[in-house]
């Protein structure tokens, strides 16, 4: 067992990664993205845009991708889950506000904040010093109670109100679940808009290549009664109707950040 102990403290992959403990989630955020967007772009090359046929020099390069994302996402995504569900019980703890309840669930808010690392073991620590409580003896007894800020797109990954929610005065898009699809959603558009003006995402035959660009404007025309002869254009361009959707998108986007309105009162508190 002490052999055992001793290679692993000396492999310096495991040292780097414990070394880093306060980043594991937003590496594991990354990581997690970075392999989801490998692994639908390698889906989407080969059974979407016709890949094998269209961008035969890119087919290598896809297949390394895949690999790689999917393996990432294998490992990173499991970890990822057990870590959020951590933040969540963490979290759970610190909204408590029964002295009695956070100290029989001090055991499990420890271990989370423990495995999270000094940033969320401040802010249990924080919470305690408003009810008096005291840290058990195993629970990182050389950290100060204090609040670091997390990064910026943790920060906006994780925000409890957005700058959209409070505009719009709809609670709703504060849930955690459609605040993040929300993002997602937006940015996928975002990416669609931009390679169909730069690169086309329409094919004029059944085997040909993707190389034209969908004119919204004259979509929307055509299924509004039009007589629009086509609605494909040359790449790259931009037709109105695109890039104002495309201005749109970008603005709903950018609204998905962290209302200040939370923060002033957070820090009023």
């Amino acid at each position: 067992m002490a052999r055992r102990q001793r290679q692993k403290s000396g492999n310096p992959m495991i040292r780097w990664w414990e070394s880093q403990r306060d980043n594991h989630l937003n590496i594991l955020y990354g990581v997690t993205t970075l392999g989801l967007g490998g692994l639908l772009w390698g889906l989407s090359f080969f059974l979407f845009l016709d890949g094998v046929n269209e961008y035969a020099d890119l087919i290598g390069v896809t297949w390394g991708i895949l690999l790689v994302g999917s393996i990432a996402l294998s490992i990173a995504a499991p970890e990822l889950f057990r870590y959020r569900n951590q933040l969540m019980i963490l979290q759970e703890v610190l909204d408590l506000e029964s002295r009695a309840t956070i100290t029989k669930r001090r055991k499990e808010a420890e271990e989370a904040a423990t495995l999270l690392g000094t940033i969320h073991q401040g802010r249990l620590l924080a919470h305690y010093e408003k009810f008096n409580i005291r840290a058990g003896r195993a629970f990182a007894p050389t950290v100060h109670a204090h609040v670091s800020e997390d990064s910026v797109i943790s920060e906006w990954w994780n925000a409890d109100r957005s700058i959209l929610s409070a505009k719009l005065g709809m609670e709703g898009l504060s849930n955690p679940s459609v605040h993040r699809t929300v993002i997602v959603s937006t940015l996928t558009a975002i990416v669609l808009l931009i390679w169909n003006g730069l690169f086309g995402l329409v094919r004029m035959e059944a085997n040909g290549s993707r190389d034209r660009a969908l004119d919204l404007g004259a979509w929307m025309n055509l299924n509004l009664g039009g007589d629009v002869s086509s609605v494909t254009r040359d790449t790259p361009g931009f037709d109105l109707m695109s890039l104002l959707i495309l201005v749109f998108l970008i603005g709903v986007f950018y609204s998905t950040r962290p209302s200040n309105e939370t923060q002033a009162s957070s820090e009023e508190e």
